[in-house]
């Protein structure tokens, strides 16, 4: 009945509501069974239900019997520092020494505050440091979401970077392109014209050669076919010309970055996990549990 509504000594009835808790019997109790457990020949230790209430459950639960032996624990070992039933003493700390009863290792303990204090002093100690640790986490998570939005930022502006160069590179090549394929395009359609024309010329002495041949004098014919030679050795010779001379074409010359992709950027950078200690200033020396012995 961890919420204490209800006592749990009654025997009248389960209705009645507890005001407080016995440590020593480790119940709730209501007003009129305090009061006995307070005047009994060695008086119960009984707690206001406001104070038992700010205490954590985990203490209000603490058994009072062995987890070996499911016996009422009423005994001390000093050796081991650890509260034991007389089944323990006998199994398993026969040898030790000394073993006190509970009651004188409690009232030690309780009368020399020797490990209360201690305890006191780690919880202290242990509480300051670790609310400074956490506070310490607390601005590493915050630095840890900065660095990852810095670094991806980061690694975005070097990835735009390349593309802008790239886009610069692509620009200039193009303007590049442009122009060696104009330079080459204009030198072969001159000649692509001139043979064009040679082409015509040609097909039209021959028909103009196959008319005469039947029909005009032999005079005329004679007088025809030198002025055709002429003509046609000019043709040649243009035709030759053209047929000896050099074609220009364009050819890409890829940079190492094509097939050395791979290499030349292998990556955008690296990034890698650093640990190091942070120190903790004032922190004590780890306490040692005191005996109430």
């Amino acid at each position: 009945n961890q919420n204490g509504e209800k006592c749990e000594s009654c025997e009248i009835t389960d209705d009645i509501k507890a005001v407080s808790w016995c440590s020593d019997c480790r119940i709730y109790v209501c007003y009129r069974c305090s009061r006995y457990h307070e005047r009994m020949r060695q008086p119960h230790k009984v707690i206001p239900m406001e104070t038992i209430k700010q205490v954590s459950p985990s203490l209000l639960e603490l058994s009072k019997n062995c987890e070996d032996h499911n016996k009422n624990m009423v005994l001390f070992c000093c050796q081991h520092d650890k509260i034991i039933c007389d089944s323990c003493k006998l199994d398993t700390h026969k040898n030790c020494t000394p073993i006190n009863s509970l009651e004188k290792a409690a009232a030690s303990g309780v009368s020399e505050e020797t490990a209360m204090k201690n305890l006191e002093e780690r919880l202290n100690d242990l509480s300051k440091n670790s609310k400074m640790m956490l506070n310490q986490k607390k601005e590493k998570l915050k630095d840890l979401k900065k660095r990852k939005n810095d670094y991806q930022q980061r690694v975005s502006e070097i990835k735009q970077k390349l593309i802008d160069r790239l886009n610069k590179l692509e620009s200039e090549i193009h303007t590049d392109i442009d122009a060696k394929y104009n330079q080459c395009n204009e030198t072969v359609s001159i000649t692509k014209d001139s043979l064009q024309e040679c082409h015509s010329s040609l097909s039209t002495w021959k028909v103009d050669l196959s008319l005469l041949k039947l029909n005009t004098s032999e005079i005329h014919l004679f007088q025809s076919v030198k002025y055709l030679e002429e003509k046609t050795n000019e043709t040649e010779s243009e035709i030759r010309k053209i047929q000896e001379s050099d074609v220009p074409t364009i050819t890409f010359m890829p940079s190492d970055l094509e097939s050395n992709m791979e290499k030349l950027i292998a990556d955008l950078g690296t990034i890698r996990v650093d640990e190091f200690k942070v120190p903790i200033p004032g922190m004590n020396s780890d306490h040692e549990a005191q005996s109430a012995c």
